[in-house]
């Protein structure tokens, strides 16, 4: 190996090791000697990159391309940095043409599919992710990506109605649009997720998938969250605890940190689609031991999901591997009882288990919150409610008629009586937040039939930290 061969090495190393400051100093003083260098041009613009200083790497990476214009790594890295600077036509047309540079490698399809995505081409993103599937079969995370993305495409093709439902809800509320890209393609799951460091107009995660939260301290990921002194709050949960259609300085475990409900900083271990399962291994992986206050806001989605494992298998994490399409016949169709009743099972055993990892940390105290339901409130319904309601009916007809048939109202109450005992035997607050008093009021507090607005988020965060603060 030759002098220069190994310097590129060190810097190499420093990078991987996440010493970014000393991999780019390195850099800086093997170009004094080599000022043409293309390589390490390129591990210079990676450094500053990896410290985010966003325009000095895309001029950095321009270089770099000016003397390699086929080096495939500072394309794609290159599209990584247009797309956060905004500048989307360009990125996308990078990501092209590293597709071209090395059309080998599976992660340059990946990042290539995500951006179409995200900018609503569906078809070609498609394409694209079957590519990076065709080169690396085992990659389950791609998989998963390739079901969500031919899923969508299945529903713009063979369900106009849904479809325009969709589009018109994201013109409403872009946040909404925002949460809804990223489809399976964001999943915290022990530690791991396909799209990290995701960021929007509306939302944004860091490494490791964790939504950011806004905090004393500014926008911080779970590194920062779990380095910072004091005590902490966790929230584990689904999508109102990610906070859909909110932007992060207006989800409930943002307003929770910059409050500094219970004297604490908190955080969110959410994913778009969570099981309780899911929910409870992210807690026992995740909080830190300074952990004091854990929120479990955990609904309907469980009862879904048991109706939705076919063959009688039954949603273990990670639950991505069952088919989420709906029966279509009724001979098709589980028996709903044995649904609920799987579903007071997995409670059951995961409050259980929520509630003795709470044991380990000490004193953390332990709140179960069944996020609200806009049919299952007293409020008077708004007009804007009304529409969005009849849109999220469009979209999602049988999940709407499995939370708001008659026929089933008897059993959410069976359900919920169970899951407020299994939380108070275990030493737990219950807390119904379709039954909050504040959720009565005549002002929109819904994005759908489901999910809180921002004045909807901020009843869910006081009563949370009113039960934070008694406790503390």
């Amino acid at each position: 190996m030759s002098e220069y061969q190994e310097k590129l090495q060190h810097i190499r190393q420093a990078t991987d090791d996440g010493q970014f400051a000393e991999a780019e100093r390195q850099a800086r003083t093997l170009l004094e000697m080599l000022p043409s260098a293309a390589e390490t041009v390129f591990l210079l613009a990676h450094a500053v990159h990896r410290q985010d200083r966003l325009e000095e790497a895309a001029e950095l990476y321009d270089l770099a391309l000016r003397y390699v214009p086929t080096h495939a790594s500072a394309l794609n890295n290159s599209a990584s940095v247009l797309r956060r600077l905004g500048r989307t036509s360009e990125a996308l047309e990078r990501y092209r043409q590293a597709t071209v540079a090395d059309p080998e490698k599976s992660w340059i399809w990946s990042n290539y599919a995500q951006a179409l995505e995200d900018e609503g081409h569906a078809a070609p993103a498609l394409e694209a992710i079957k590519r990076a599937v065709e080169l690396a079969p085992d990659d389950v995370p791609l998989k998963e990506r390739l079901i969500a993305l031919t899923m969508l495409q299945d529903r713009e093709t063979d369900n106009g109605s849904a479809a325009d439902a969709t589009d018109h809800m994201w013109s409403l509320n872009p946040a909404v649009a925002d949460f809804e890209r990223l489809g399976l393609s964001l999943r915290p799951y022990v530690g791991r997720t396909a799209a990290p460091n995701y960021r929007s107009n509306s939302l944004t995660t860091d490494r490791h998938g964790f939504r950011r939260v806004n905090s004393p301290d500014g926008l911080i990921g779970y590194d920062a969250f779990t380095a910072a002194s004091g005590p902490k709050g966790v929230i584990c949960g689904a999508s109102q605890a990610f906070g859909y259609g909110l932007a992060d300085e207006m989800t409930v475990a943002s307003q929770l940190s910059v409050r500094r409900a219970g004297g604490g900083m908190w955080h969110s271990f959410a994913a778009p689609i969570s099981h309780v399962m899911q929910q409870r291994l992210l807690f026992e992986l995740f909080a830190p031991p300074e952990t004091r206050y854990c929120v479990v806001m955990s609904g309907t989605v469980n009862v879904l999901l048991a109706l939705l494992a076919e063959g009688g298998r039954h949603p273990y994490p990670p639950i991505h591997n069952l088919s989420f399409n709906w029966p279509d016949s009724d001979e098709r169709k589980p028996d709903i009882d044995m649904a609920f009743q799987q579903s007071i099972q997995w409670m059951r055993d995961n409050i259980a288990m929520f509630a003795a990892k709470c044991a380990q940390l000490e004193e953390c105290h332990l709140l179960f919150c069944h996020p609200p339901v806009l049919a299952w409130t007293e409020k008077p319904v708004t007009s804007s409610e009304e529409e969005l309601l009849a849109l999220y009916k469009a979209r999602h007809a049988s999940y709407a008629e499995l939370i708001e048939a008659p026929a089933n109202r008897s059993r959410w109450e069976r359900y919920r009586a169970v899951v407020r005992s299994a939380v108070q035997s275990a030493g737990g607050t219950y807390l119904e937040a379709s039954e909050e008093p504040a959720f009565a009021s005549p002002e929109a507090l819904f994005c759908d039939a489901l999910h809180p607005n921002e004045a909807g988020a901020r009843i869910l965060a006081n009563s949370i930290a009113r039960w934070a603060d008694e406790v503390s």
